[in-house]
């Protein structure tokens, strides 16, 4: 059996009260250290969605450290594939192999979601862990 998330309640007592930035939650690094993933998913495949910009990215990117093959969605194909680029070479750095794919995924088009859920089906055996942090923009019309 693989590594797992076992004690779900650790970090409970520090959600009860939020206070912003450092008041002792966890960071999704500290997560995958305290529960030693590094490296140990390497069999799996995640699927993070509005994997591009903001917290999407430091998602994959913690996600990536342990081993997993990470694929995440960009509407903006150039700004996904710079988001991925920087991501490899940051693991690179540190010493890490990561597999990090983009696919691209405009949600506000369901021929867009169609092209990408075919585009993953293509690219990867199946999917264990699916992250869905895209938010739908409402574009003025």
């Amino acid at each position: 059996m693989g590594a797992s998330f076992i004690d779900s309640g650790r970090y409970a007592s520090v959600h009860e009260r939020p206070d912003g930035p450092r008041d002792g939650r966890p960071t999704a690094e500290q997560i995958v250290k305290d529960n030693d993933l590094l490296v140990k998913l390497s069999d799996k495949t995640m699927l993070v969605t509005g994997g591009s910009s903001g917290l999407g990215v430091d998602i994959v990117r913690q996600l990536a450290r342990t081993g997993a093959t990470v694929f995440f969605t960009s509407r903006d194909l150039k700004r996904g594939e710079k988001v991925r680029q920087s991501l490899l070479s940051e693991a690179e750095g540190r010493g890490e192999e990561a597999k990090i794919e983009m696919l691209h995924l405009d949600l506000v088009s369901l021929d867009s979601v169609r092209n990408a859920a075919e585009d993953f089906k293509r690219r990867s055996k199946g999917l264990h862990v699916l992250v869905n942090n895209a938010g739908m923009i409402k574009y003025p019309l």
